[in-house]
């Protein structure tokens, strides 16, 4: 089929932004330097774990996000803040492939977890608060109906609601999802994991103090 590219013109937006990142960032040292150096090292150890250890269907939000990289010459902080990006692209993965083995399609999970969360009990509901997907409300409710043809969820008077049945198996996907975005940190040393965790609090707690001046 016809495949879409971003324009020149978008493109060049595009780097801009990523550019203005960076130079917005380039000052900023919330920690020590080797500290944060430190922080962009175990995150891009466990980025190449991952890559390696998966085929390129099951990390195509990572290798797509890794595209938009900040140069060797960014800020260690400009490298942390898009490594942030990286994880949230890897757990997409690991969470694509965690409700996949349910033969689900996104749309269909997407639908399933606002019911079982409490957001959405309706086709209504789901076309109102996910309109920007740009599915019809009619696609919304086959997507219930699909559910609920599984067991998954059952209707009443108040609307959808998760089944017992639903909820073992959301537990099931998202412990999965887990499972599956932890393994790439087995590559740092059980010492290295302990600095990293230690880290990655001390940087929140850090920037959390500085937003709430």
């Amino acid at each position: 089929g016809q495949e879409y590219t971003l324009t020149t013109t978008w493109c060049d937006v595009i780097h801009k932004l990523m550019c203005q990142r960076i130079s917005i960032f380039a000052d900023f040292e919330p920690m020590p330097a080797d500290e944060l150096s430190k922080l962009v090292d175990y995150s891009n150890r466990i980025f190449e774990e991952a890559l390696k250890d998966n085929n390129e269907q099951a990390t195509w939000c990572l290798r797509y996000s890794q595209r938009r990289k900040p140069d060797e010459g960014a800020s260690a902080t400009a490298k942390l803040i898009h490594a942030s990006s990286d994880f949230n692209a890897w757990r997409d993965d690991c969470h694509m492939a965690a409700y996949g083995e349910q033969n689900v399609d996104g749309m269909t999970w997407e639908a399933f977890s606002h019911v079982d969360d409490g957001k959405a009990k309706t086709a209504g509901d789901l076309f109102d608060q996910l309109a920007y997907r740009g599915w019809t409300a009619r696609e919304w409710q086959d997507a219930l109906n699909c559910l609920a043809d599984r067991g998954w969820i059952a209707d009443d008077e108040a609307g959808y609601q998760s089944t017992e049945q639903g909820k073992v198996i959301r537990h099931a996907v998202e412990k999965k999802t887990d499972d599956l975005f932890y393994e790439s940190w087995d590559t740092l040393r059980q010492d290295e994991q302990i600095e990293y965790v230690y880290l990655l609090n001390k940087i929140n707690d850090v920037c959390t103090a500085i937003l709430s001046e």
